[in-house]
């Protein structure tokens, strides 16, 4: 689990700061069995959101969290959960979800329910998860035999709730993680259902990216007096990734990407926008005699659980995939992430990239520019407070270039070959 360093945050009456000296998990108040499974996970110190967050979440109040990806945030939410699970002796009172966690994509989803059962192994706790793209039975099971923690993304949560083949009346602890990816999926009418759906007297801790638009409007009305953790700071930190922007043309991104995938011998994840290209660029790799899969929106769970996994165990070195893969994927060890595509905003670059230079240490990203992506580009740039970004220029050989410039209009307009600047 990645450390971060807590910033000020923005207002001293309603938000919570952290000590430069950190504490240890055990000096967190939490029970000790939760203490014991956090050294057998591996974690050693508490990051910044951790720290923040734990201990007010104890108290019982609700609580708003701004912390980028792979700072920690679901060892957050879960620990003081369990804790509080525990304390109460819940287990012993109700079959019913106690917990409820929601999260915008399955892996996430199933990520998080794998950190609640790690955490709560030597405990009486149990966990499920109710996700679209698997079968509703097994989960139907699940509900029936009894959980205090129940995970699942809003779509799947609902259809449970249509058949009444789940109770939230007993749910104590609300929790939305990833809250600004679920209002740009377009979630917002799902998740007020829910809400309306479980008890108005409840914890309420949302996590996000950003507290900023939509998602300010939304914790205003989820969220009663909260205390706000925010570890984000002004700009968001690219943890020593190495960024390379190439400035090419659309019909010349494939012949660059074998190019790339020729000279490195690691693991490659390689970002689309869309999964038709996705599924595409990943035929056209695998004819060209490359192991690769792909994830993206339009497999099943099982078909994506299984891609994820041939990526996970080396069976695979290169996975092409949409932004579902952004958030919520947790691989080690990535060597390269590609942008064969550039995302729709700032942040879910910073999430696209994020997945290499985990675990301490040194990713690289390569990050493919058309003429279209002038504006995206320099929104990024200022984002990631970047004055100085690496440029390369794709310049084909004339004869080539022209050829391309008749079929592709656009690229008379502004492209590398005229020497007109990007961004």
């Amino acid at each position: 689990m990645d450390n971060t360093d807590q910033e000020d945050n923005a207002t001293p009456e309603d938000t919570t700061t952290v000590e430069e000296s950190t504490p240890r998990f055990d000096e967190l108040g939490l029970d000790p069995r939760l203490v014991m499974a956090t050294v057998a996970m591996g974690f050693k110190i508490p990051t910044a959101i951790q720290v923040g967050s734990i201990p007010m979440a104890l108290t019982g109040k609700d609580l708003v969290g701004a912390a980028r990806t792979g700072s920690g945030k679901t060892a957050a939410f879960s620990l003081p959960i369990l804790h509080d699970l525990l304390a109460r002796d819940i287990h012993a009172e109700s079959r019913r979800p106690r917990a409820l966690i929601l999260a915008p994509t399955r892996e996430l989803a199933l990520q998080i329910e794998k950190t609640f059962i790690a955490l709560a192994a030597e405990t009486p706790m149990r966990t499920t998860t109710v996700v679209g793209g698997m079968p509703m039975n097994p989960q139907i099971d699940a509900l029936k035999a009894g959980v205090e923690v129940l995970v699942g993304t809003p779509g799947r949560l609902i259809d449970h709730m249509e058949r009444r083949t789940v109770d939230l009346s007993h749910v104590q602890t609300f929790v939305l993680d990833e809250a600004d990816r679920m209002l740009d999926m377009g979630f917002e009418e799902q998740l007020n259902a829910i809400m309306r759906a479980i008890p108005k007297k409840r914890q309420t801790m949302l996590f996000s990216a950003t507290i900023q638009g939509a998602t300010a409007r939304l914790f205003r009305t989820s969220v009663t007096d909260p205390l706000i953790i925010d570890v984000t700071g002004d700009v968001e930190e690219i943890p020593d990734v190495d960024l390379k922007w190439v400035e090419l043309l659309e019909t010349d991104k494939r012949k660059r990407l074998s190019e790339i995938i020729e000279k490195e011998d690691g693991t490659m994840l390689i970002f689309l926008r869309t999964k038709q290209r996705t599924h595409m660029v990943n035929l056209s790799l695998q004819q060209e005699g490359y192991a690769t899969t792909e994830i993206h929106s339009g497999l099943d769970q099982k078909q994506r659980s299984r891609a994820l996994e041939k990526f996970r165990d080396g069976s695979v070195r290169i996975l092409v995939a949409t932004d579902v893969a952004a958030r919520g994927i947790d691989v080690e060890a990535i060597g390269h992430v590609v942008n064969f595509d550039m995302p729709y905003a700032p942040e879910d670059f910073v999430h696209r990239i994020g997945r290499t230079a985990r675990a301490g240490l040194k990713g690289k990203a390569t990050n493919f520019v058309t003429v279209g992506d002038r504006e995206t580009v320099k929104q990024i740039l200022r984002y990631i407070d970047d004055r100085s970004p690496r440029i390369e220029e794709d310049k084909p050989k004339a004869p080539t270039y022209g050829r391309r410039m008749r079929r592709d209009p656009k690229a008379r307009r502004g492209s590398p070959k005229q020497g007109k600047r990007l961004f």
